[in-house]
C-alpha cells in the first residue's frame, strides 16, 4: 500500500468548487506514479527501457465529491501482475478517515517506441511486493456502446495535453469528457475505457448516449473508430 496526503486545490476543482472527475483521474495516475517513484522503478527506469505503463480502464465509485480546501488521503494497492497486465486498487478518504471513492483499474506495460506489450520485469514484481487485494474494490465493469449516437462536438489534441508516453494525458480526457455532462446530471460510479491512443494535432469527434439503465455515455472516435469511452449512471 502507497499513500499520499494533501488538501483539494483551488485548480483541481469544477466550477461548483468540488474536486472534478478530471482532478480525481489525475490524482489516480499521480499517485501511481509517485508509488513507483519511491519503488526506483519510475520513469526514468521505465525511459532507459522504452517502456510505458498505458491505463487502459478505470471502474469508480464515488460517494462525494470533496469541496476545494479539504483534506484527503489517496491510498494505492498494486495487487496482481500478470504478463504484460497490472492490477491497482484506490481509495480516496476525507479528513474524517470517511471513504469517499473506490476505483480499480488496469494498466498494460507497452513498448512506447513499438507500441507492443511487454512482459512485467523481475525488478516491477520485487519492488512491489507483496501484492495485496483489499476487499472494498469495486467490481471491474464492461461497457461498450449503446443506443443511438448524437454527435455534440470535436476537439484537437493540443501540446500540453501530450504526457511522458508522447499521447493524450488520461486526465485530459477526462477533462474534454467533463465538458459534455450536463450540469444537472448527478453520478454515483462511473467507468472510462482508454481504447486507442491520441496524439499532438489529432482530431477526434464526440458524441453522447443513453443507455437503457439510463446511463451517460461520452464517446470519442477518431475517423470514425473509437478510441475513448465514459460511462456515468
Amino acid at each position: 500500500m502507497y499513500e499520499y496526503k494533501g488538501r483539494v486545490r483551488y485548480s483541481e476543482c469544477d466550477r461548483f468548487g468540488r474536486l472534478s472527475i478530471a482532478g480525481v483521474i489525475n490524482y489516480l495516475q499521480d499517485i501511481a506514479t509517485l508509488h513507483s517513484e519511491d519503488k526506483n522503478v519510475g520513469l526514468a527506469y521505465l525511459a532507459e527501457r522504452d517502456l510505458g505503463w498505458v491505463v487502459t480502464n478505470y471502474t469508480m465509485n464515488i460517494r462525494e465529491f470533496p469541496k476545494m480546501g479539504e483534506e484527503i488521503t489517496i491510498r494505492t494497492y498494486p495487487h496482481s501482475m500478470k504478463a504484460c497486465v497490472a492490477y491497482r486498487t484506490f481509495e480516496m478518504v476525507d479528513s474524517r478517515g470517511v471513504r469517499f471513492a473506490e476505483v480499480i483499474s488496469t494498466w498494460a506495460l507497452m513498448n512506447i517506441k513499438e507500441m507492443k506489450p511487454m512482459k512485467v520485469t523481475d525488478e516491477m514484481l520485487a519492488a512491489y511486493n507483496p501484492l495485496v487485494c483489499p476487499d472494498f474494490s469495486p467490481a471491474p465493469i464492461k461497457v461498450r456502446p449503446e443506443g443511438e449516437e448524437e454527435c455534440v462536438g470535436s476537439f484537437t489534441v493540443s501540446e500540453a495535453e501530450i504526457d511522458t508516453n508522447g499521447h493524450m494525458n488520461n486526465g485530459a480526457y477526462a477533462r474534454v469528457a467533463e465538458k459534455f455532462l450536463p450540469d444537472d446530471f448527478k453520478f454515483t460510479s462511473c467507468v472510462y475505457v482508454f481504447k486507442k491512443m491520441l496524439f499532438f494535432e489529432e482530431k477526434a469527434e464526440v458524441s453522447t448516449s443513453k443507455t437503457a439503465d439510463g446511463s451517460l455515455q461520452i464517446i470519442f472516435r477518431k475517423e470514425g473508430e473509437m478510441c475513448f469511452m465514459a460511462q456515468f449512471k
